[in-house]
């Protein structure tokens, strides 16, 4: 509330900014932006404010509020079952099937050599090792490591063609545009 009275005012931006607008293009994905704006507003609230109460004090408000314990746990058991099921919906939608994974690497998903699977995404790409001998990736582009404090021995900023993964490890890299320097 003070940011509003001792801070000068946000400049406006012009309304065809960004690297995919254009003068007559006020959509995004078909939807008007108010209506994005609601439908995200509406999902951290439905999703945040359940969230901020761990469930296991549910029982506990449910008998503050004059309900028997086993309304409770049954109000508890709704809870935890509607979860496991719309992360199963969830998982239908977005993960890789099985099939996609064991196949040969096509498509931004799949099997590059023995055991490792590579996830590509818009800004970089996902490595994972779930066996137990360390694999040697051709990574067929160059990549950056992420740089960090973790472990700065992996996490070093290098970009990289090639990448040898240890067993039971996974690695994230950003992409580096064509002729561009490293993401940051």
């Amino acid at each position: 509330m003070l940011a509003r009275f001792f801070l000068p005012p946000v400049p406006e931006i012009p309304a065809a900014a960004g690297p995919h607008a254009s003068a007559g293009s006020q959509r995004l994905a078909g939807l008007d932006p108010n209506a994005i704006f609601v439908g995200i507003a509406l999902a951290g609230f439905l999703c945040c404010v359940p969230m901020a109460m761990p469930q296991g004090h549910l029982v506990a408000l449910c008998s503050d509020r004059g309900l028997t314990p086993s309304v409770g746990a049954a109000m508890l058991s709704v809870l935890l079952a509607v979860a496991f099921l719309s992360r199963q919906a969830w998982g239908l939608v977005a993960d890789p099937t099985p099939d996609q994974i064991a196949a040969p690497y096509t498509d931004g998903v799949g099997t590059v050599t023995l055991d490792v699977v590579r996830r590509d995404f818009e800004r970089g790409i996902i490595l994972n090792n779930p066996g137990s001998i360390p694999q040697v990736v051709d990574l067929h582009g160059t990549f950056q490591k992420l740089r960090g404090h973790q472990d700065p021995s992996i996490n070093n900023g290098q970009l990289i063609t090639s990448v040898t993964l240890p067993g039971r490890d996974g690695l994230v890299l950003l992409r580096v545009p064509d002729g561009g320097s490293p993401e940051q």
